[in-house]
């Protein structure tokens, strides 16, 4: 029996060598766990292989001795066989290709992204921390050590230069649409609010009044409304804004002056120039001339913009101009004075955070890359075998059949009608899910296989198989 399947053998345990040393040699540039990734992938490749032969080898044991002597074989629990397993690496290959649509466009999303937030490329943003003594849970509860000890650092450094609370919120059409029936009023036309620290405002030439700054200082909300906002629309704009930014505040927050009085000043600027926004995802503007703003300072703050201090990522407020100011605010002497050295904050320019979703993408696009090249091969291979023992079984009727002039397609019906109609509802189901890069996995997929099949049945390798067989 090895020397029947020992052509096989040596081809998968080639396929699995083959991936086992790709896998590892692509991820030299990644961490050591993705070295480990390329070893663990040769590992349950051998594994699904020799899983593999097994089965095969399964319905030559299970069979009588006295049938498989005459040259009888049960054609039915092969065909079931090949026709089961078939269909579930297929089902397999569908989903890998619906999910690696995902993150083959976020990367695409990413690079844009990277090209418009050039002018902010140097600012540092939390990109990740510990929770170290403080509880997970404590980052929900809103009067938590931890919110209380971001508060207390933001607060002391608030007014010093490169020291930023910024962030945006952006109102889509669909927001708005789904939003209607949960706030009294609700603006009809999409807005950004752009959520900023005085001296954020300075560095961008929005100039402040010493009455506003006086007036944020004694907890009161300023907002700025730009002058196309008017009439009706300014009435709901000033109702919404009201109600979500009161929305959720409790007696047992961290106390703020503005959680105490919820006073609001609205004033109306012209704008003359367009602004920088900090939505952070591509679909979103990343510039506007008229967005809302919102003068952020830690006397009006409320659990929101507390919490969003020491939220990670490109959405968090908490930001530095570079990495000068971020080491003298976070030294290691005021970590320990505000308790968050256990905390292990991990800061990067906007570049650097960028990059680092990209590689993550990057690495994530590879893996499920080299799964659907594991599959890809198993079902060729499978198309192989499948071409192999379809003759064998069937080897005088195609004979006869051949000599009478039967076509390719005329002796091979069965085995191509169950490849064709398989890939072809895969294909279908794909092209529902709109999944671009898997249209074009599954049809090279498809091409591979009906080459291999032909190939199979027409070389003299393959007459040389039937012969020894």
């Amino acid at each position: 029996m090895f020397k029947i399947f020992k052509p096989y053998l040596v081809i998968l345990s080639l396929t699995a060598l083959f991936l086992c040393v790709f896998s590892t040699i692509f991820n030299l540039r990644f961490p050591l766990s993705f070295i480990t990734l390329g070893i663990k992938t040769g590992i349950v490749t051998s594994f699904i292989f020799s899983l593999t032969f097994f089965c095969a080898a399964s319905l030559v044991i299970i069979s009588k001795n006295i049938a498989l002597i005459k040259g009888y074989y049960p054609k039915k629990l092969i065909y079931s066989f090949f026709f089961g397993f078939y269909l579930l690496l297929t089902s397999v290959v569908i989903g890998t290709c619906l999910y690696i649509d995902q993150p083959a466009k976020s990367i695409s999303e990413t690079a844009t992204q990277a090209h418009q937030w050039h002018t902010v490329s140097k600012m540092e943003v939390l990109a990740s921390m510990d929770s170290g003594n403080d509880s997970v849970r404590s980052y929900a509860d809103t009067s938590s050590k931890i919110n209380r000890d971001f508060y207390d650092l933001y607060r002391h450094y608030a007014n010093k230069d490169g020291v930023y609370f910024v962030n945006s919120f952006y109102a889509s059409k669909t927001y708005i649409e789904q939003m209607t029936d949960g706030y009294k009023e609700m603006p009809s036309h999409p807005f950004t609010i752009l959520t900023a620290s005085p001296n954020y405002l300075k560095t961008i030439n929005f100039t402040l009044s010493n009455q506003v700054l006086k007036a944020t200082q004694n907890g009161i909300r300023v907002i700025y409304l730009p002058d196309n906002i008017s009439g009706a629309e300014k009435r709901k704009t000033i109702s919404y804004i009201k109600e979500s930014m009161q929305e959720g505040i409790r007696s047992s927050d961290i106390s703020t002056k503005f959680t105490r009085s919820r006073k609001f000043k609205f004033i109306t600027y012209y704008p003359q120039k367009s602004i920088f926004l900090w939505n952070n995802t591509p679909q979103e503007p990343t510039l506007s001339n008229s967005p809302i703003i919102y003068v952020a300072s830690p006397e009006n703050f409320s659990f929101v913009e507390i919490g969003n201090l020491f939220a990670s990522g490109l959405g968090g407020s908490f930001k530095f101009k570079n990495s000068a100011v971020r080491k003298q605010v976070l030294s290691p002497d005021n970590l320990s004075k505000y308790h968050l050295a256990d905390n292990k904050l991990n800061f990067a320019t906007v570049q650097q955070y960028i990059d680092g979703v990209q590689k993550s993408l990057w690495q994530t696009l590879a893996i499920f890359g080299l799964v659907i090249i594991l599959l890809i091969i198993l079902l060729i291979l499978l198309v192989g075998v499948l071409a192999f023992t379809y003759k064998k079984l069937n080897y005088e009727t195609l004979l006869i059949k051949q000599f009478l002039g039967f076509s390719f397609r005329q002796l091979y019906t069965l085995p191509l009608i169950m490849i064709s109609t398989i890939n072809g509802g895969a294909l279908l189901i794909i092209l529902i899910s709109h999944s671009k890069i898997g249209v074009l996995i599954e049809i090279l997929n498809l091409i591979l296989q009906l080459l291999i099949f032909y190939l199979a049945l027409k070389t003299h390798f393959a007459q040389k198989m039937i012969e020894r067989n």
